[in-house]
């Protein structure tokens, strides 16, 4: 005799229906002393021998390829092992964020079933990377003007409170306009292009509003002039956080301090 059971593969729930059947019917097998079998076929179950053969080779790829280019690539700009650390933590909030704002989104709010219902199996997968990427570039913008201003001889708390002046129009110009782009892929009726639009335009304003705002000056907040180390930076002369003598930019890159700093010229250095 056989039996026809045909779980839907993209449904919530199809998959794993599908590998406690094969558990069953290869591990458990109660009938193992009759003279009878079972054997579970179909054209799903390579598909959910791929997803799983995915997710177990491609998560610790995307981890060491993101770690080692996160620490490389910041620690060398920055002459820095602490700010790559500090890195890190902003993308693991945005990523958190993200995922908790999806799966509230389409499993739980949306109200979907069948085949609609939940995320997608790779398009968490696939957006990692996005997420990260856009992550990194909206806060090393940030960072670099903070690094730019320190090398001028400003304290780290002045440095920030400068850098954010100066860049948070640009990457917040930036970052609105990512969202705008983004959001066309919402309006999709695929259920992919939806997700993949949904994730992006959250990456993009929790990190434009949130993590680059409020949680990147705070982390650099903590134990300031570590931050550099173990690089060298000039002596934080300037401590005042914004111009009180009606200095311009141009006056500022010269060297004159409005602090009571004196001149900033290579002697600082040494």
């Amino acid at each position: 005799s056989m039996l026809i059971v045909m779980p839907t593969m993209q449904s919530m729930g199809g998959g794993n229906y599908l590998r406690r059947m094969r558990k069953i019917v290869t591990e458990e097998a109660p009938w193992k002393d009759s003279p009878h079998g079972f054997l579970v076929f179909g054209d799903i179950l390579p598909l959910v021998d791929a997803v799983d053969e995915v997710f177990t080779e491609s998560p610790p790829i995307i981890a060491a390829v993101a770690l080692v280019v996160i620490f490389l690539m910041s620690g060398a700009a920055f002459r820095s092992l602490l700010i790559p650390v500090r890195l890190l933590g902003t993308v693991v909030v945005t990523l958190v964020i993200v995922s908790g704002s999806i799966v509230f989104a389409y499993q739980y709010a949306s109200g979907w079933t069948g085949e609609s219902a939940g995320v997608y199996w790779f398009v968490g997968l696939c957006s990692v990377p996005l997420v990260i990427g856009l992550t990194i570039d909206y806060d090393v913008f940030l960072i670099s003007r903070i690094y730019e201003f320190r090398h001028r001889g400003f304290t780290t708390e002045a440095s920030i409170l400068r850098g954010m002046a100066k860049q948070s129009t640009t990457i917040t110009t930036a970052g609105i306009i990512m969202t705008i782009a983004f959001s066309s892929l919402m309006l999709a009726d695929v259920t992919v292009l939806n997700q993949f639009g949904f994730i992006l335009v959250t990456a993009s304003l929790a990190d434009t509003f949130v993590v680059r705002t409020m949680l990147v000056p705070a982390l650099l907040g903590f134990f300031p002039e570590t931050n550099w180390w173990p690089g060298k930076v000039p002596p934080p002369l300037k401590t005042h956080l914004v111009d009180v003598g009606g200095l311009d930019e141009e006056e500022e890159e010269n060297g004159v301090s409005s602090g009571g700093g004196g001149l900033f010229d290579d002697d600082v250095f040494a």
